[in-house]
């Protein structure tokens, strides 16, 4: 499953249905992939609220369903009423808004069928089917995300960054940005580099460092005026998870980015490791137990009188660890992943 903040809402999309107890363990590679949307209204706003937990019209621009007889008090609950349902299943896909507009761009785990891309026509409530990417046409199952603007920038292992104008006179193509594939894993954040008048960015990613282990790293994206932004030079690991050396971190991780204003970022991570239940001879599988550990930093960038290089430095805010707790969770939970964070 994917989320994203879309302007009050945050919208949870896609995801894997409950397995069969009939299906054999090969069903991991042919997974049943959800195709709806949930949401949760952020908006304080009392009217807001019970205008879309009560099924209305959230956007007033398509006939609402016939009412309920029931009300909703607040939680997430079903998007049928505002963003219909996806074309095809994606189990954990990309959920971005980019230029006013919702995209959703499927990712792995495993090889799926198209449309792998659509995107939300608020005006009639329904979701329009996009070309695919071109990493899709082969078994991929590894991507790195970056939002650049209007631009969805993606990329794959073994293939270049393909990109998507959101906001292109004529949108609907991808194109080459650059030849050589992200260094980073998953959705980096990319912010402005100020004195640069916006030109070129400043992109924080999740990345194994040989040597060094997973960990915060930071990057600078330069602007090609033929291809646009296209290359990224990683500048420094950060060491902010230095403090949890005793952890193993690795791709299994889920993470997410978020900017608090200025140069001050938030990083969150979740580590989970299963518990065993029995003895030793005979261990048995457990719950899973999981941890945020959530990571608050400053960066700035300076430049020295009389001399072009910039300086790039940050400094640690704060850490702490916040234990996950399960026990108001019906049923057993043996897996949880860290989908978004978001400021209000």
């Amino acid at each position: 499953m994917g989320c994203c903040l879309f302007r009050s809402q945050i919208l949870l999309a896609g995801g894997r249905k409950p397995d069969d107890p009939e299906q054999d363990d090969t069903s991991l590679y042919e997974l049943d992939a959800g195709t709806q949307i949930y949401l949760f209204e952020a908006d304080d706003n009392e009217k807001t609220k019970a205008k879309v937990y009560n099924h209305g019209n959230r956007f007033g621009s398509f006939p609402p369903p016939h009412s309920h007889s029931h009300s909703h008090g607040g939680g997430i609950i079903k998007g049928d009423c505002c963003y219909g349902e996806l074309h095809q299943g994606k189990p954990q896909p990309l959920v971005v808004e980019v230029a006013g507009k919702l995209f959703v761009l499927s990712s792995g785990p495993v090889d799926f069928p198209s449309p792998a891309f659509e995107e939300f026509n608020s005006n009639k409530g329904i979701w329009t089917t996009l070309p695919d990417p071109p990493p899709y046409t082969g078994d991929c199952r590894d991507f790195s995300y970056a939002i650049v603007g209007t631009k969805i920038m993606v990329s794959t292992p073994i293939s270049s960054v393909f990109c998507f104008d959101a906001d292109a006179p004529n949108p609907g193509q991808w194109s080459v940005c650059c030849a050589e594939p992200f260094p980073f894993e998953g959705k980096a954040l990319v912010l402005d580099l100020e004195e640069d008048d916006n030109r070129n960015k400043i992109v924080f990613g999740y990345e194994h460092i040989p040597g060094h282990g997973y960990d915060v790293v930071a990057y600078t994206m330069f602007n090609d005026d033929e291809n646009g932004y296209c290359y990224c030079h990683r500048i420094t690991p950060l060491h902010l998870l230095t403090e949890f050396s005793e952890l193993v971190f690795g791709t299994d991780n889920t993470f997410s980015f978020v900017h608090l204003g200025g140069g001050k970022v938030c990083f969150v991570i979740a580590y989970s490791m299963a518990s065993f239940e029995g003895d030793d001879d005979y261990p048995i599988l457990g719950e899973e137990e999981v941890d945020l550990i959530v990571v608050t930093f400053e960066f700035s960038i300076s430049k020295k009188d009389g001399n072009s290089t910039r300086f790039f430095s940050t400094k640690t805010l704060g850490s702490c660890i916040f234990p996950f707790d399960f026990a108001s969770e019906s049923g057993s939970v043996f897996e949880a992943k860290l989908l978004g964070c978001f400021v209000r």
